[in-house]
């Protein structure tokens, strides 16, 4: 299609070929990935035209990503090295002239990751290195200031830390995620791969006897008033709390179909529709949520009364969900449990099972627990068929 670019998409290839043979490649298959330059340690080799849309950003036919801005592959990113840094500093020069050319500034420079609906980890070696490094190497180049040709190693600092969630610390192309909450990190993680550390250590599963402790088990904060982003929006921007709320302004965007829903404590009210949360990607940024059916306000600790008979638990029993279950939809207290309306899923599988206290026995194997994840909710047993009741925990 037709584009008339708005911004730049930097992305990584996560192979070693050279920018000629990444243009062969993408111009002789029947792949739909397509981009407009890609970039090695000696040459940029042209893709597309620049006035013609690519498919590389992840966000769709319509996607902002893939319909308005220009795309730039940097070669040589599996394995790092001399010809990445090459190249990089190549990439860099690419961008500092197309900024130039089309009056744009700094801002229009975009991360895969930024745009894509399932937030892949993309430019991966790039953003491992540091992102505002590569974008102070593009600032340098538009200001015409001098920065040494190799760039000095990143040491990775106790604040920096992330935990990845890889096939193999190796497989940079195959990574899901990022985090900084190691728990945020093996919630997340499917079969198949494992989270490492920011030096390349697998701390999930572990090989040693010793397991990575599960998320506690935290009370409902009393009388605090919490936002529920749903799960049916892939895509929320959030913006820094000194400037408008507007598109242009954000500074990320969360992803609530990616985690099956998110919760977050609304910190402030600064305006109509404007609220202050605390996020682990950005910080404390604001949010835009208007009054519609993608978001829901509550206070936790306040329980909506449910029509359900409410019948005694004699003692204490302990709902336990089987370490074959990949995931386990909760509902919110007060609503109905069917598929739609879940606040989250569980994933008993990622820590060899779950076991939670029953507080309330609701009937028709509906009951209620509190989780460390989304706090007080219902789940729906399913005894027999992967949920278990016991009079102590299970796992």
């Amino acid at each position: 299609y037709e584009m008339v670019a708005e911004g730049i998409t930097v992305h990584n290839t996560a192979n070693d070929a050279s920018a000629n043979n990444e243009v062969s490649y993408m111009r002789n298959n029947d792949k739909e990935v397509s981009f407009t330059y890609a970039v090695d340690d000696i040459e940029i080799v042209q893709g597309l035209l620049a006035n013609r849309n690519g498919w590389h950003s992840g966000d769709g036919g319509n996607g902002y990503g893939n319909r308005k801005t220009i795309s730039i592959e940097i070669c040589y990113s599996k394995s790092g090295g001399p010809k990445f840094d090459k190249a990089e500093e190549n990439a860099a020069d690419l961008i500092a002239m197309l900024l130039k050319q089309n009056g744009w500034g700094i801002n229009k420079v975009y991360t895969h990751m930024y745009f894509d609906r399932y937030k892949k980890y993309c430019p991966a070696r790039t953003m491992d290195k540091g992102w505002n490094r590569f974008i102070n190497m593009i600032k340098a180049r538009l200001n015409g200031t001098v920065i040494p040709s190799t760039p000095s190693p990143i040491k990775p600092t106790p604040s920096a830390q992330l935990y990845r969630i890889r096939r193999s610390w190796a497989d940079v192309a195959s990574q899901k995620g990022a985090y900084r909450d190691i728990n945020n990190a093996i919630s997340c993680c499917p079969g198949g791969f494992c989270v490492f550390d920011v030096s390349g250590n697998k701390v999930f599963p572990s090989n040693t006897t010793q397991s990575i402790p599960k998320p506690s088990v935290q009370q409902p904060t009393q009388s605090n008033k919490f936002v529920f982003l749903k799960p049916c929006v892939s895509k929320w921007n959030v913006y820094p709390t000194n400037v408008a709320p507007v598109s242009g302004n954000q500074c990320g965007a969360l992803a609530p179909s990616l985690f099956g829903g998110i919760e977050y404590e609304v910190l402030g009210n600064p305006e109509t529709d404007v609220y202050t949360i605390s996020t682990q990607s950005f910080g404390i940024v604001n949010i835009y949520i208007p009054v519609d059916e993608e978001s829901s306000f509550y206070n936790k600790g306040v329980v909506t009364p449910i029509s359900q008979p409410t019948v005694p638990v004699s003692n204490l029993k302990y709902l336990n969900l089987a370490s074959n279950e990949p995931s386990w939809r909760v509902y919110p207290l007060g609503g109905n449990c069917y598929v739609g309306n879940e606040v989250g899923q569980l994933a008993p599988q990622q820590f060899g099972g779950l076991s939670y206290r029953i507080e309330k026995d609701l009937g028709n194997e509906i009951y209620q627990i509190t989780t460390g994840s989304f706090g007080t909710v219902l789940i729906v047993g399913c005894i027999g068929n992967g949920g278990s009741i016991t009079n102590s925990p299970a796992y």
